[in-house]
């Protein structure tokens, strides 16, 4: 999965710091042919990032991690946020994406939301979050508030990016928070399929979609996954491409 994390941070640098995806709703697809490998959980947060709080409206106490880009910018920062995969945690997406120093680079605000239960309610009927009738979309909403009250944040450049459960999680987003969102790029995420025909984005979202085709867990041709939670249900890559291009 190394490339795919690879191409995620430049990927997703590339659409916030260059012209604006907003106003076209580009779609793309990335294709990688390594097996996917097992998630890494253990870690911990950068010594420089701080790790936040915030109760939403249903009550939940949840968690984020922020990295402030360093050196720090003078004016607007764009905003990327980066959501684990099942059984992951935020500090562990922090590790694997490697997208610190990307956001150093180009003066990017990174956030790592921490799911529950190590999971997000995205659609597709099988995470604990979903089962526990967590609403995360109503989080992220509340979590971009928050970023936009405490950071100069960039509004029009906002991006939501994912592995696996995250993915598909960055997905839903693209299809009910499209109004607050530049950008979506789900790494071994095609669309659920139980969430596909209730997809209708606000506006256009721009979409960097990368999945392998070797993948044994969330398969490139679509149908029954396996992993976590007893794996989604998804359309194929190339049709979820197609939804999210009509």
């Amino acid at each position: 999965m190394r490339w795919a994390k690879l191409l995620l941070c430049g990927a997703l640098a590339l659409s916030l710091v260059g012209c604006g995806f907003r106003r076209e709703g580009r779609v793309g697809v990335g294709v990688r042919r390594t097996p996917a490998s097992p998630f890494v959980t253990g870690a911990s947060p950068a010594a420089a990032d701080v790790v936040e709080q915030l109760v939403t409206p249903d009550g939940r106490t949840r968690r984020f991690i922020v990295h402030v880009p360093s050196p720090r910018p003078s004016g607007q920062l764009p905003l990327v946020l980066l959501f684990h995969g099942g059984d992951g945690t935020a500090a562990g997406m922090e590790r694997i994406a490697h997208f610190d120093a990307v956001a150093d680079e180009h003066g990017i605000l990174a956030v790592y939301p921490e799911g529950y239960q190590k999971s997000w309610n995205d659609g597709a009927g099988n995470a604990p979050a979903e089962l526990a009738g967590v609403d995360d979309v109503a989080f992220v909403s509340a979590l971009l508030d928050r970023l936009e009250s405490d950071f100069p944040v960039d509004v029009g450049r906002v991006a939501a990016g994912g592995l696996s459960n995250g993915g598909l999680f960055s997905e839903l987003l693209g299809c009910r928070l499209a109004g607050r969102l530049a950008v979506i790029e789900p790494v071994a995420a095609p669309l659920p399929a139980a969430g596909a025909p209730n997809c209708r984005p606000a506006r256009p979202v721009s979409v960097l979609a990368i999945h392998g085709t070797d993948d044994p867990l969330v398969l490139y041709q679509g149908g029954q996954g396996r992993g976590f939670g007893g794996g989604a249900v998804v359309l194929s890559a190339q049709d979820s491409i197609a939804e999210w291009a009509r």
